[in-house]
């Protein structure tokens, strides 16, 4: 799959102060948008045979080629018709495919109806990476739940009803999953605790939160997953951190020009109803994306220690190495990244820098600060706060000098009575 079509030149939405990326060189985001390419081959690759056979192809039996660049075809439609249109339903998509010859005409309810269904919702959430599909049947459409079982905010539930599907915009179609796209300073926990932890823990610093205490102190498990929208959530039961592994997708998202100017696929999965309170709205899907980059730093790149723990792992360890995303070791393994992070600073306020990972970052913070070092190891390793460490370590090494001195005193009486 090319991927050469001006539609998807990629465009990162900037918002407010954070104009992340704005200084990065064209050679440099070449290289960064590449795994995407490699990434989209490999999704393709994977997919059944037979729903390839609603596309268009003028070879049926010996036509993997064509059936390839037709799927291109459909995947840059796809793109624009969400893009230019307005709350456009799948069931529109299917009919604009079909009259651009790139799709058969299904008849209604068969399977190649199903099936042109789910090759659309797959190509969807390849350009949003807000959802991975698993399977499809003519009463439910299913996607992969990357969090074990866990079902937080983001995924609430991992099933819709294919009727449903059909006559549903993006938008309304992913608030069935769950919030994917959380609004700015939402906080959804019915917990007296959170909600408390919430309105609290507004002041992060990055020398006392970030992924190396949260492993180390607090025992948390690092998962790193394909969709965006499950980054920073956190699974209490188990004690995993899932954190998205594709950061230069913000660069690579397809895009397509419209009436308001160059807008990417994610964008328009932002919602225009103002009842739709919990759901982002355009501006604030920009916000999510610069907030996204920014945690990376936060966790990983603004403390020694934390860029080491991420230099020990491997994010892309179950994916073909064409996949690695190169923007991730960077922001999580440089100590400085300039012409990336202008003003990347130690101290931040959530309301104004992590409006919509604010909920997220204080259950972290909450868990953190409730997490009491059990071992030795733990105790020497957690210097979050400086002054109480030196106070203990200096009462032990006192209390063992002390300890050493008195027992060489009594060995020396012991020896001086022995040879009276």
């Amino acid at each position: 799959m090319s991927l050469n079509r001006t539609a998807a030149t990629p465009q990162l939405a900037s918002h407010g102060k954070y104009d992340l990326l704005s200084a990065q060189q064209s050679s440099d985001q070449s290289k960064c948008q590449s795994w995407y390419k490699s990434w989209l081959a490999w999704q393709l690759q994977r997919m059944p045979s037979q729903f390839f056979d609603v596309l268009n192809c003028q070879e049926p039996k010996h036509g993997h080629k064509q059936r390839l660049e037709q799927c291109e075809g459909a995947f840059f439609k796809i793109a624009e018709y969400l893009v230019t249109r307005e709350s456009i339903t799948f069931d529109e998509v299917m009919t604009l495919l079909c009259k651009d010859g790139i799709m058969k005409q299904p008849s209604h309810g068969s399977k190649d109806h199903i099936s042109a269904l789910y090759l659309i919702l797959c190509i969807v959430g390849w350009q949003t990476m807000l959802f991975k599909p698993r399977c499809i049947d003519h009463t439910h459409f299913e996607i992969h739940g990357e969090q074990g079982g866990y079902r937080g905010d983001a995924y609430m539930c991992l099933k819709l009803e294919v009727a449903s599907c059909m006559r549903m915009p993006l938008s309304e179609l992913l608030m069935g999953f769950g919030v994917l796209l959380p609004s700015k300073n939402l906080c959804l926990s019915d917990d007296e605790a959170s909600r408390e932890a919430f309105q609290r823990k507004v002041e992060v610093n990055a020398k006392r939160f970030n992924a190396h205490f949260l492993t180390c102190i607090a025992g948390v498990r690092l998962k790193w997953v394909d969709t965006l929208a499950c980054h920073l959530e956190y699974n209490p039961a188990t004690k995993e951190l899932f954190l998205f592994r594709f950061p230069s997708f913000f660069l690579s998202c397809p895009s397509h020009s419209s009436e308001a100017g160059k807008r990417t696929v994610l964008q328009s999965c932002a919602t225009t109803n103002r009842f739709h309170c919990q759901w982002a709205t355009e501006s604030e899907i920009g916000c999510l994306l610069n907030e996204i980059l920014m945690s990376y730093r936060l966790l990983f790149g603004q403390t020694k220690k934390s860029r080491a723990l991420f230099r020990s792992l491997d994010p892309f360890r179950d994916v073909p190495r064409a996949v690695a995303d190169p923007l991730l070791p960077v922001l999580c393994g440089k100590r400085s990244c300039h012409g990336l992070m202008p003003l990347e600073t130690a101290e931040y306020h959530l309301p104004r820098d992590f409006p919509v990972l604010r909920y997220r970052l204080s259950v972290l913070q909450d868990h953190l600060a409730r997490a009491t070092p059990r071992k030795c190891v733990q105790l020497w390793r957690d210097t979050r706060d400086s002054a109480h460490w030196l106070t203990f370590w200096a009462v032990i090494v006192f209390g063992a000098l002390g300890t050493l001195l008195a027992l060489l005193q009594v060995i020396l009486q012991a020896v001086q009575i022995a040879f009276r």
